[in-house]
């Protein structure tokens, strides 16, 4: 939780101009960031490169971009949904013929050989086991 309030207040007290950020160790371990090289640390100083503001015209080509993008992957997700979605309904409807006849056969007194439910496989010894 400290760092990320010191980080926070790092981003906060930064010139909004700073290109070039100095991270200073002292002879404590102490750490210190500075925007200015730094003078008389006994380790050297590590440097940082922070990219230029961007201006209104790309800040508003970035959110273009990124809605674009958004359209796009929302449009994708609607097209997915729609086939997973008929998909089931091909499904259910497979599934309530399949219990109309089951139903019709068994009013007709058929018994059906197998219950299309059921899990069944052979064991080692050749016998049938259903779940």
């Amino acid at each position: 939780m400290r760092p990320l309030l010191f980080f926070a207040a790092l981003l906060l007290a930064m010139p909004a101009l700073a290109d070039t950020m100095y991270k200073c160790v002292d002879a404590q371990g102490k750490i210190a960031f500075a925007d200015t090289p730094c003078p008389g640390s006994t380790k050297a100083a590590t440097q940082y490169a922070l990219a230029p503001p961007e201006s209104r015209e790309q800040s508003a080509a970035r959110a273009a971009a990124e809605q674009q993008r958004l359209r796009a992957a929302d449009a994708a997700f609607g097209v997915r949904h729609a086939q997973r979605a008929k998909e089931f309904d091909k499904e259910q409807a497979r599934a309530a013929r399949r219990d109309t006849l089951l139903e019709r056969d068994a009013a007709r007194g058929h018994k059906p050989d197998y219950n299309p439910r059921q899990t069944c496989w052979l064991t080692i010894k050749g016998k049938q086991v259903c779940q």
